[in-house]
């Protein structure tokens, strides 16, 4: 066989990208706190890098930081409400594609390795033991946890080393966010872009490596199968 592992991203890729759940909790959480959705919005987008690097490692420290950053106290009601919204609102958003376990478990079969590598929160990190696709996932490489971020290229080499295997040995799947493909082929991995049919096609500026590649690519993760000889 061509490959000892298969690496996947996260969000795009095993389960759906959250911007939507993103949107609907941030227009939920301005309206119950009388902040307007724009003003609302930009400390968490300005924390993105902090956040995913492990910067808060736990809810009530994104709080307290979007709270001083807002020059807000919001009754006490309102904070319990958010931190509530906000680890559901995670919970959810790792909930598996279709076609996902049963894949991963045809991976092992086949003897292969399977890894993962996530630019995502300590509230993610923390929700992954208990979700349904970890027990599928022989190596979770997650950025808060070993503070590197995609698309550093030694984020790649760690699950790579963690897995046992050359990065030449290993496919890499993900949906292009944070230029993740290019740096994975940089390493010697072998990048494939998925990207979903229901998928909007309006992308943010962080999507735009999928719209030029040129490399192999799937619709869904079933489809990783075909790509392993």
């Amino acid at each position: 066989m061509k490959y000892k592992a298969v690496v996947f991203d996260l969000f795009g890729t095993l389960v759906d990208a959250d911007g939507d759940r993103w949107d609907q909790m941030f227009k939920d959480m301005s309206n119950s706190w009388g902040v307007p959705l724009e003003e609302f919005k930009q400390p968490w987008i300005a924390s993105g890098v902090e956040r995913d690097m492990g910067g808060f490692q736990r809810i009530e420290e994104q709080l307290t930081y979007l709270c001083d950053a807002l020059e807000l106290a919001p009754p006490n009601e309102l904070l319990i409400q958010a931190k509530a919204d906000y680890a559901e609102m995670r919970r959810q958003s790792l909930q598996p594609r279709s076609g996902v376990r049963e894949t991963l478990q045809e991976l092992q079969s086949v003897g292969l390795l399977r890894g993962l590598v996530s630019n995502c929160s300590f509230v993610d990190s923390n929700l992954w033991p208990g979700c349904e696709i970890a027990p599928h996932i022989d190596v979770p490489v997650l950025s808060p946890e070993v503070r590197l971020m995609k698309p550093d290229r030694r984020i790649f080499q760690l699950a790579c080393t963690r897995l046992g295997v050359q990065p030449e040995e290993c496919l890499y799947v993900g949906d292009g966010g944070s230029h993740e493909l290019t740096a994975a082929k940089a390493l010697g991995m072998h990048p494939v872009l998925i990207r979903t049919p229901y998928e909007n096609e309006s992308l943010g500026k962080d999507m735009r490596e999928g719209e030029h590649w040129t490399g192999p690519r799937i619709s869904s993760i079933p489809e990783v199968m075909g790509l392993l000889e």
